[in-house]
């Protein structure tokens, strides 16, 4: 009777045994952050990974994932943000973060879903502080790298207190309020058109320049044309009057005599014509008999 009584106790000291060691023994993932918790507070941290022990019954462990961690943030109706030239504007952005003090982290906020609510809206306030004091248009330029570094420089600094560090924020998309929208497409519409319309005139402009060097330089064209045809016309009177001269020099009879003749068919060429002379006139002295 004693043994079986011994037997049942030796089991039930191994089983309590079994029990103690599970409650006293863990193993930490690479992956996480481990606080030991004593009666609600914390007591130790435990950051490097292993087989970690804790105080059974006494001693609770709570985990936190140690990765880089994503927030979204999506602006609603009611959270518009106003630039410093007073246009206003709905931004999505989102955040990454990651936990670097878990006893900080578990005394702030103890949870990563108030986290969230609590970055969120030192996200949503920084956002307003610093694009408020910057223009629309450096939002879409260039500059926009440097304000998301001021942004991401400020969140940190206030969340340093609840043992986070946040590694980046960035705005996803950035749209114009529905009241605000219509009046900017109108007013863009209105730019455009007069953009247009400067360009028309400016092209009109320069085609009215064209078209007057165009006739001046026709003008010019045909001026230097009939100089050079009237120049051209005048040498060839000038050599014909020269090679004329040279004929009559060579045998004036001769060329009296020749161009009679040209003068006989231009003026007797057509049957038709009837001449009407004095007997002593000059104009048929070849014609008549010697």
């Amino acid at each position: 009777m004693k043994s079986k009584i011994f037997g049942f106790g030796g089991v039930g000291a191994i089983l309590l045994l079994l029990i103690v060691a599970f409650n006293s023994a863990y193993i930490l993932d690479q992956r996480q952050y481990a606080l030991v918790l004593q009666f609600g507070e914390p007591v130790a941290t435990r950051l490097e990974p292993g087989l970690k022990f804790v105080i059974p019954f006494i001693q609770q462990t709570k985990f936190f994932d140690n990765r880089v961690q994503n927030i979204s943030f999506s602006s609603g109706d009611s959270s518009e943000v106003v630039a410093a030239d007073q246009k206003t504007m709905k931004m999505d952005s989102f955040a990454k973060y990651q936990i670097v003090n878990p006893q900080q982290f578990y005394q702030a906020v103890q949870n990563e879903r108030s986290l969230k609510i609590r970055m969120g809206s030192v996200i949503e306030s920084t956002i307003r502080e610093v694009m408020g004091s910057v223009a629309f248009s450096d939002i879409l330029s260039e500059k926009r790298a440097e304000i998301m570094e001021r942004i991401v420089s400020e969140v940190d600094r206030q969340m340093q207190p609840f043992g986070v560090n946040v590694l980046d924020v960035r705005i996803t998309r950035v749209s114009l309020p529905e009241k605000a929208r219509n009046s900017v497409y109108e007013r863009m519409k209105t730019d455009r058109e007069k953009e247009s319309k400067d360009i028309r005139a400016q092209g009109s402009e320069e085609a009215q320049i064209i078209r007057a060097n165009a006739d001046k330089d026709k003008v010019t064209i045909i001026a230097e044309a009939r100089k050079q045809a009237d120049i051209l016309k005048g040498e060839g009177d000038a050599e014909t009057i020269r090679i004329f001269a040279n004929t009559y020099n060579q045998d004036p009879e001769f060329f009296t005599f020749y161009r009679s003749l040209q003068a006989y068919r231009n003026a007797l060429g057509n049957s038709d014509t009837t001449l009407v002379l004095s007997s002593d006139n000059q104009f048929l002295s070849y014609m008549n008999s010697k």
